[in-house]
């Protein structure tokens, strides 16, 4: 029996797990564990940031990405997200105008979900 080769993210380093997000960029194929580290280490590599040699988990985008919760550096524990059973409960509908980008819609649907107390 083989042991299948578990992936890590070429940007948050997390295990890709059964079905990684990969593209090729330049001659290279990158596997990323979701959209959203696909689309910063995009980023990161069109700023010049990979190809200057720094270590880009340093450079701002990594830093606000990984804060916003785009990217992760571990699970949240469910008890961290559940709300109090005392908390008030609101619908909010956001409606953003001009955007076309579906990758810019599901990362901010995604930092959203990594709030604390929305469901």
């Amino acid at each position: 029996m083989t042991a299948a080769i578990q992936l890590k993210c070429d940007l948050c380093g997390l295990d890709c797990g059964r079905h990684p997000v990969t593209r090729r960029f330049d001659q290279d194929d990158r596997s990323f564990c979701c959209a959203g580290c696909l689309n910063v280490y995009a980023i990161l590599l069109e700023s010049g940031v990979i190809a200057a040699g720094q270590d880009f988990r340093e450079s701002v985008v990594y830093r606000q990405s990984l804060k916003l919760g785009l990217i992760s550096n571990r699970q949240p524990d469910a008890a961290d997200m559940e709300p109090p059973a005392d908390a008030e409960i609101r619908e909010v509908l956001f409606q953003v105008s001009g955007m076309w980008c579906s990758s810019c819609a599901w990362l901010i649907e995604h930092a959203l979900h990594k709030q604390r107390g929305v469901v």
